[in-house]
C-alpha cells in the first residue's frame, strides 16, 4: 500500500523558519503543493527593526529577537486561517530551520510550552521562556576567539574536521554557546534547555521540549562523527561549557539527538488542536536544518546531487563513506533511520531486524562563496547583459576556447574551497601542459571560463567525496545534478554544466519553497511509517507518493566536450594549486 492509497485526503505541512521569514507549504498526499504562505519579518513585523530578518552588534554579532518567532508563528497561522486551510486533514508535521543558530530556554519553559491557552497567542503566553532574548545568526562573526579554542582543544582544524565533520567556523553552534557562556553568566545560569531552530519549532507545535534531529546536530561542532557510536565529543563539551561539571549539564541542556529523523516524537499541541482546528491525531517528526531540508525536497537517488547556484553556489550529494575534510561540510544524512546513537544506546534503545536504514549514511555540503557575484562581475567587465554573456560563452564553447587551452580562477571574495584563495588568475596552456600567467583572454572567453572553473571544482571535489584516493578523472561522473536556484534558469550556464560536471543537469517542475517542502516530505514519511506500522525508506516512501516524475532534464552532456573535459581535469586541479598561491602574491 502506498502513501497516496492509504489515505487520498491526507495533507502533509512543513515549516521553514529562514533568516529573512517564516514559511509553511502544504503539500497532498501526491506531495503536490496544494497552498503556501509566509511572514516576511521586515515587511510583517516591522516593530522589530530587522533588517535583512537580523539585527546587528559591535563585534560582528549578528542576531534576531526570540520573540520575533513567536510573533512570527502567530501571525502566520493566522494568515493560514484566513486563507481557510483544511487543517483538520493535515496527517502530519515536520519543520526546517536556519543551521547553527541556537535557542535559550529557562528552566520553567516545559510548564509554560504545557501550560498554553488556546483562547491567547503564543507571543503573550511563552515571552518568559527563553533566558536570552536573542537567536544568534547563522551570519554571526563574533566567535573567533571560540574557534581558536574549539580547534587546540583536539589538535588543530584538520583534527576538528575529522571529528565533527568540519572544522571550526564562527556561525557553528559550539563556539555560539560558548561565547554566550562566559559572556553572560547571569543568563547562563538561567538556561535549562538549549536547541536549535529547528527543534525549537519542533518543541513549539508539541509543546514540549524536544531532541535535535542528528544531520542537524553536525552542524555544531559538538557531535563526533569519528566513531560508528556518534554522540556529544566529551572534550569539545568541556570546551564549551569551561569545566567537566559543567560540561555534564551542558550535555543535559541539550538533549537527547535523534537518529530517526522519522520517528514521531508526538503528536500536535492542544494549543494548535483548539485554536486551528488540527486533528489531535496529527503527528509531529523531528525538525532539521535548512542545507537537510533542502537535500530532502530532491530525495535524490544515488549518484546524484543538488547544485544552488545563487549569491553564493552550493554543491550537496550523498556518500555512504565519511571523508571529512577542512573544505567541506559533512552531515548524517536527513532522511534515516539510523543506528542508535551513543546516547540512545545509554538510554536502552535498540533496533532489531530490517526496520531501519542499515548503515550510517552521508550528506557532504561544498560552499562556494564565489558564486552569481562572481559570474554577474564578469558579465559586466565584458560590457552588455546576460544575452551577450551567454554569447560569449556558446561561442567560446563552440571553439573550444577555454581548458584544455585556457583556465582561469575568479575568486573575487576569500573563497571557501579552495580556503582563502583570493584574486584573479589567467593562464595560456600549451600543448605539452606547460602554463603561462597572462593578463587578459581574447575575445570575450573569460565569460566561460568562469563557468569552467566553478563546475570542474564542483566535479572534482564531489569525485574525491565519492572514490576517496582514487584519481578524479577515473572516478564515473555523476549520474544526475539537480539545479536550483538564479542561475540555474540560464541555459547557457546549464549548458557548460552538463559538459564539465559530464552529467545531465536536471530542475524540478514544481515551484515551492525546498526547505518547507523538504519538511513536509519528511513529515510524509513519518506518517506513513507510523500509519501502516512497516518499514519504509525516505527515498522508497517519497517516490511511492509522487503522483508523477517531479523533475526535467534541461541540460545534456555533448561527448567531445565532456571528454575534454574529463581528459584534462586532474591537470587543471594542478594548476589550481598554482593559481591559489600566485593570487596571494
Amino acid at each position: 500500500m502506498t502513501a497516496q492509497s492509504a489515505s487520498s485526503s491526507a495533507l502533509f505541512l512543513g515549516l521553514d523558519c529562514s533568516t529573512q521569514s517564516l514559511k509553511a507549504s502544504l503539500l497532498s498526499a501526491s506531495l503536490e503543493l496544494v497552498a503556501e504562505a509566509a511572514i516576511n519579518f521586515e515587511a510583517h513585523l516591522p516593530h522589530f527593526g530587522t533588517r535583512a530578518g537580523v539585527h546587528t552588534a559591535p563585534g560582528g554579532q549578528v542576531h534576531s529577537p526570540a520573540a520575533l518567532l513567536l510573533e512570527a508563528f502567530d501571525m502566520l497561522f493566522e494568515k493560514i486561517k484566513a486563507e481557510q486551510w483544511n487543517l483538520s486533514d493535515v496527517r502530519g508535521v515536520s519543520a526546517s530551520g536556519q543551521q547553527h543558530a541556537t535557542v535559550y530556554w529557562t528552566h520553567g519553559s516545559s510548564d509554560l510550552l504545557a501550560g498554553l491557552d488556546a483562547s491567547q497567542p503564543l507571543a503573550s503566553q511563552l515571552r518568559a521562556a527563553f533566558s536570552r532574548d536573542v537567536i544568534p545568526n547563522w551570519q554571526d562573526a563574533s566567535s573567533g576567539s571560540e574557534c581558536a579554542a574549539f580547534e587546540a582543544a583536539v589538535g588543530g582544524a584538520e583534527a576538528l574536521a575529522r571529528i565533527t565533520g568540519s572544522s571550526s567556523h564562527t556561525r557553528f553552534s559550539g563556539p555560539q554557546i560558548m561565547r554566550f557562556r562566559s559572556s553572560d553568566p547571569k543568563a547562563w545560569a538561567a538556561t535549562g534547555h538549549i536547541g536549535l531552530v529547528s527543534s525549537a519549532l519542533t518543541t513549539l507545535l508539541t509543546q514540549a521540549h524536544q531532541g535535535i534531529d542528528e544531520s542537524d546536530a553536525c552542524g555544531m561542532n559538538l557531535w563526533d562523527l569519528s566513531t560508528p557510536q556518534r554522540g556529544w565529543n566529551a572534550t569539545l563539551l568541556e570546551t564549551t561549557a569551561g569545566s567537566a561539571d559543567e560540561a555534564a549539564r551542558l550535555a543535559k541542556m541539550l538533549g537527547p539527538v535523534e537518529s530517526d529523523a522519522g520517528r514521531v516524537v508526538g503528536t500536535i499541541g492542544a494549543w494548535f488542536v483548539e485554536r486551528y482546528g488540527f486533528s489531535k491525531e496529527c503527528i509531529v517528526c523531528p525538525g532539521t536544518g535548512d542545507n537537510p531540508a533542502t537535500f530532502l525536497s530532491f530525495a535524490l537517488p544515488p549518484q546524484h546531487a543538488v547544485l544552488s547556484m545563487g549569491t553564493s553556489d552550493t554543491v550537496l550529494t550523498s556518500s555512504d563513506a565519511y571523508v571529512p575534510d577542512v573544505n567541506t561540510h559533512t552531515f548524517v544524512h536527513p532522511g534515516l533511520c539510523a543506528p542508535p546513537n551513543a546516547g540512545e544506546l545509554e538510554a536502552g534503545l535498540r533496533r532489531e531486524g530490517d526496520g531501519h536504514d542499515a548503515a550510517v549514511r552521508y550528506m557532504t555540503m561544498l560552499c562556494y562563496k564565489n558564486g552569481s557575484l562572481a559570474r554577474e562581475a564578469v558579465r559586466d567587465e565584458l560590457g552588455g547583459g546576460w544575452a551577450e554573456f551567454d554569447k560569449a560563452v556558446l561561442d567560446a564553447r563552440e571553439a573550444a576556447a577555454g581548458v584544455p587551452k585556457r583556465a582561469a580562477w575568479y575568486w573575487r571574495m576569500p573563497e571557501i574551497i579552495p580556503k582563502g584563495a583570493h584574486g584573479t588568475v589567467r593562464y595560456e596552456l600549451a600543448a605539452h601542459g606547460e602554463a603561462s600567467r597572462v593578463e587578459s583572454f581574447p575575445d570575450s572567453i573569460d565569460a566561460l571560463a568562469i563557468l569552467e572553473q566553478q563546475f570542474l571544482s564542483y566535479r572534482f571535489r564531489t569525485a574525491q567525496i565519492s572514490a576517496p584516493g582514487t584519481p578524479a578523472a577515473s572516478v564515473p561522473p555523476l549520474l544526475a545534478v539537480h539545479a536550483v536556484g538564479g542561475a540555474s534558469n540560464n541555459a547557457a550556464i546549464r549548458t557548460v554544466a552538463a559538459d564539465a560536471l559530464g552529467a545531465p543537469i536536471l530542475r524540478a517542475k514544481q515551484a515551492g519553497n525546498a526547505c518547507s517542502m523538504g519538511a513536509a516530505y519528511k513529515a510524509c514519511w513519518a506518517w506513513t511509517r507510523h500509519s501502516q506500522q512497516r518499514w519504509v525508506p525516505f527515498d522508497t516512501c517519497v517516490r511511492e507518493a509522487r503522483a508523477q516524475e517531479d523533475y526535467e532534464v534541461v541540460a545534456r552532456p555533448e561527448e567531445r566536450h565532456a571528454k575534454r573535459y574529463t581528459a584534462a581535469l586532474e591537470a587543471w586541479a594542478e594548476l589550481e594549486k598554482r593559481a591559489v598561491q600566485e593570487a596571494k602574491a
